[in-house]
């Protein structure tokens, strides 16, 4: 593993960085993790991964290592921190991964910046497909927000729920134009139908439904996204 290091950065740009690991080599993979996790949710996922890809894993503003960044007031703010990260790196176009909440960032990054992106997966991504709210939908996500957050030890879950009420991306999401892969656990019944609804939506999208596994996919069943997800990237490789 490395870090990205900001000590020869100038002070305006050092001071907004985001912390950021990579590892392995090979075309680049950006990981999104969920709001009110970090980065360190993605470690089942890299000894896999880091064997044909360069693996790039930020922390976002105010998760994990970079909790000196003041929170986030919108999604596209988070999008235009891993503008400002891929660019330090001297990355473009990666592969991006955004999980759960880590969604939204990811396709607000490839509709604000679609240069970045040369494909999007989003592992179970329910939350994305409509605006929460405060039925038992809303707090089921607030409450699953609150478990990972207590977790990570990192921001507020609160502040990430907030973010994603205020999030909606059916009105856009025609205008992504890159291949899209979603990927949902069979045993999440409730979300399926909102899942569906977000393939659909997707000029490019596609949607794989793994057997006995449910929104945990990272953390549960890390083998199982892999299976799907490496297959799938190697596809994209192979079509440029």
């Amino acid at each position: 593993m490395t870090a990205l290091s900001t000590r020869a950065l100038p002070i305006a740009r050092r001071t907004s960085a985001l912390y950021c690991a990579t590892y392995g080599r090979g075309a680049p993979l950006l990981l999104i993790h969920n709001l009110g996790a970090s980065g360190q949710m993605f470690q089942p996922l890299i000894p896999a991964l880091s064997a044909d890809y360069t693996v790039i894993v930020p922390d976002l503003r105010g998760h994990g290592n970079s909790r000196r960044l003041p929170l986030a007031e919108s999604v596209g703010r988070l999008a235009a921190d891993l503008d400002d990260l891929l660019d330090l790196l001297g990355v473009e176009p990666t592969f991006v991964l955004g999980h759960a909440g880590g969604g939204a960032v990811a396709l607000q990054l490839a509709r604000e910046f679609p240069r970045r992106v040369r494909g999007l997966v989003l592992s179970s991504p329910s939350a994305l497909a409509a605006p929460a709210s405060n039925g038992p939908v809303g707090r089921l996500r607030g409450g699953l927000a609150s478990l990972l957050g207590e977790r990570a030890g990192s921001c507020s879950p609160t502040a990430g729920h907030q973010l994603l009420q205020s999030f909606d991306c059916r009105p856009w999401l025609s205008q992504i134009r890159v291949p899209t892969l979603v990927v949902a656990g069979a045993d999440d019944a409730a979300s399926l139908a909102r899942t569906r609804e977000l393939v659909a939506r997707l000029p490019h999208g596609s949607l794989e439904v793994i057997p006995g596994t449910d929104h945990t996919l990272v953390e549960a069943h890390p083998d199982r996204l892999v299976d799907v997800l490496v297959p799938w990237l190697r596809r994209q490789e192979a079509a440029a």
